[in-house]
């Protein structure tokens, strides 16, 4: 993340997850774990510009929700990453932005 955040500066981000309880796995979580509340909230108050999505049950959550007026999706982050990966994402968000601003 941290390549992500310099390259997309001075683009403010926030990282979140759906799920407010940190597990290493989704499938770790308790039911009672699981409440999106929280994240809708956030999602309310802030309406980003952009939400960069990682991971296949994050993006079928937003994309079944209509959450995030511009979504960018990728391979979850556990998944290797490069630095010239993680960099060209954080471009796509700076010019993102600043397109819409």
């Amino acid at each position: 993340m941290n390549w992500i955040i310099q390259e997309a500066a001075p683009v403010p981000i926030l990282e979140t997850n759906i799920y407010a309880f940190p597990t290493e796995q989704a499938k770790d979580l308790t039911s009672e774990a699981k409440s999106t509340a929280p994240f809708h909230l956030l999602m309310k108050w802030i309406d980003p510009e952009v939400i960069l999505v990682h991971g296949n049950e994050a993006q079928k959550y937003l994309k079944e929700r209509g959450i995030g007026r511009f979504r960018i999706e990728v391979k979850h982050f556990s998944r290797g990453w490069s630095k010239d990966e993680a960099v060209a994402i954080g471009r796509r968000i700076k010019l993102t932005c600043l397109r819409e601003a």
